[in-house]
């Protein structure tokens, strides 16, 4: 997490992942599952209730990004960009100020 992010109540981060597609694995392995991460960059906003789950590959968020409150966060996110909703979309760029 970078430098001046402000993160809100009950915001949560998820990095387990359970591969489903892969073949190669039991049905234990799948319920273990792996962890991969998740970076936030410096000067973002995680509003209230968000939730970031970071999949196969990780979930990383840019700098100067916003979640908005509630969003579901399951792509990276862009640097200098606001996204909400349940999943996330783009909602528009934010002006970068330090």
């Amino acid at each position: 997490i970078g430098d001046y992010t402000l993160i809100g109540a009950n915001v949560s981060f998820i990095t387990n992942t359970h591969p489903l597609e892969d073949g190669e694995l039991n049905w234990q392995e799948i319920m273990i599952g792996s962890q991969k991460e998740i970076t936030v960059g410096k000067f973002c906003w995680l509003m209230n209730n968000s939730t970031l789950i970071a999949g196969k590959d990780g979930l990383k968020v840019g700098d100067y990004a916003w979640i908005a409150s509630g969003a579901l966060a399951t792509r990276d996110i862009g640097e200098a960009e606001l996204w909400g909703g349940v999943p996330v979309k783009f909602v528009r760029k934010v002006i970068k100020r330090e």
